[in-house]
Formats: structure tokens, sequence, C-alpha cells
């Protein structure tokens, strides 16, 4: 199971960094803006029950974050219609041994808007140009969305 954890705002994603893999699979929470991400893989069981043990190639894991970064969009469309809108969202993708993608999951969405939860469907379901090595993988990414502060005023005088 790869880890990758990313934090998108309203008009600026932050980018996940590479971090070494963990002794087991665990959970990762999506990190703070400014803040380090993590990016974990261990196996991970697929629907037949066989263990997905691929391993996510460091251009898997770009077109992973180039994902991530991608549902910013899906977030600002939502912001218009509800401008406090901010959670987590947490995608699970199966991506198999050649690149398709097998299944996309919700295991956990603050948000509970449909909009940004089946935008972000489509932009995962694409298949990836880049396939795990060693067979299926699934990867689990956490998003943080929230909206960007206000800008002050600008130009205001005593």
């Amino acid at each position: 199971m790869l880890i990758l954890a990313a934090s998108v705002g309203a008009c600026a994603a932050q980018q996940p960094q590479q971090a070494p893999p963990p002794a087991a699979p665990s959970t990762a929470s999506a990190a703070a803006p400014g803040a380090s991400d993590p990016v974990r893989a261990g196996p991970s069981a697929n629907p037949s029950g066989e263990a997905c043990r691929g391993v996510a190639t460091p251009r898997l894991v770009d077109e992973l974050r180039a994902r991530t970064t991608d549902t910013r969009l899906c977030y600002e469309r939502a912001l218009r219609d509800s401008p406090a809108l901010a959670g987590r969202l947490v995608v699970s993708v199966r991506v198999t041994e050649d690149g398709s993608v097998a299944a996309v999951e919700f295991p956990e969405d603050d948000l509970r808007t449909d909009s940004v939860r089946d935008c972000a469907r489509q932009i995962f379901l694409r298949p990836f140009s880049t396939p795990p090595e060693r067979g299926c993988l699934v990867a689990v990414v956490p998003i943080r969305f929230k909206p960007k502060p206000p800008a002050g005023p600008t130009g205001a005088g005593p």
C-alpha cells in the first residue's frame, strides 16, 4: 500500500515529499500546509484476497501527486456553492500491474460533497502511464482541503 498525503487550498496545493517507507503499513493524516507529507508503501489486499505487493516507481508517485493537485479544481468549483467548505478526503486507488485502475474508493470523506468526490473519482480513474513494479498497488491518498484566507484590505490608510 502506498500512502501519499497532500494539502490542497482553494488556490494552491501543497506538494508531498518522499520519506522512507515504514516497517509496517500504517495510516497517515494529511499534513498541515507547510509540513512535509509522507509517502509510504506496503502490502495490501485486493478484492480477490491476493495481496497487492507492487512497488510505486518515482514516476508513479509523481502521477499520483499530479492527480492530487488536479483535485484542487474539484474543490474550487464546490467552494462557489459552499464558501466555508473544508475537510479531508481520503482516496484509495488500486492500480493494476498494467497501470489501469481497478477501483477508486473513499474510506474517509469529511467534505460530504458529491461533486468533489465524483470529480476526484474521475481524476483517479484514469489509467497511469507508469505502472507499479512487481504487481498491483493500493495507493491511499489523504487530501486536506481548506479555503484560502480572504485577502486583507490593500492600500487602506489611517
